[in-house]
């Protein structure tokens, strides 16, 4: 609603995704609408990317809290069956979480990670197992290949090329293995390009430049 109301008022709408330009053309907003990407993914532009045997694993939304031992040993399941991978687990401080914790044996669990290191980690890794929105975004970007342990993702554009949703601790051995079969490096991020911050400021200088003529 909030989205929608304001689109409505606005004179220039700048879209993180193309699905967010089609959402606007089916409300019929069509006039000065561009796809400019998430300027999250700007920080990143300088980060070097490298592949180790590294699984980086995130678990901790609050609408699995009631199944989060399964997920958990589902998970570690697959570091027992693999053992070519490390999977590491930076630890939610949520104590739904934490109670659980004990069930991973081969799952390397480290303390939470500030937001430097937990790139830096992203970026060198294999693959990424996650319940996250964001991480989802950072790691296309990346190029590596993410299980979306969730229902259902805000994040679709992504799916296929770059991740898998997988919405059953049930599934996540099957899920895991095509997300390995994912060449995401190889595709063009659906989120943006890292350049994000430019083209909103260009083509608002632009914008409001017209306007004052």
């Amino acid at each position: 609603y909030n989205r929608r109301s304001i689109s409505s008022l606005a004179s220039i709408h700048l879209c993180p995704t193309v699905n967010g330009e089609d959402n606007l053309l089916r409300e019929g907003i069509s006039k000065d609408v561009y796809v400019v990407g998430n300027s999250v993914l700007d920080n990143l532009t300088n980060i070097k990317i490298t592949k180790n045997n590294k699984i980086i694993v995130t678990l901790h939304r609050r609408e699995k809290h009631h199944e989060i031992e399964n997920w958990l040993r589902s998970v570690e399941n697959l570091a027992i069956l693999y053992p070519q991978y490390d999977f590491i687990l930076p630890a939610h401080p949520n104590p739904n979480v934490q109670k659980f914790l004990n069930v991973l044996k081969q799952v390397t669990v480290c303390d939470p990670l500030d937001h430097t290191s937990f790139i830096n980690e992203l970026a060198n890794c294999h693959a990424v197992i996650t319940d996250s929105g964001g991480i989802q975004e950072e790691a296309a970007f990346l190029g590596k290949p993410c299980v979306v342990c969730r229902d259902f993702t805000e994040r679709s554009e992504g799916l296929g090329t770059h991740a898998l949703l997988c919405k059953s601790y049930t599934e996540l051995e099957k899920i895991f293995i095509k997300t390995l079969n994912l060449e995401p490096n190889k595709v063009d991020c659906p989120y943006g390009d890292g350049k994000t911050g430019k083209k909103v400021t260009d083509l608002l200088t632009k914008h409001f430049s017209l306007k004052r003529k």
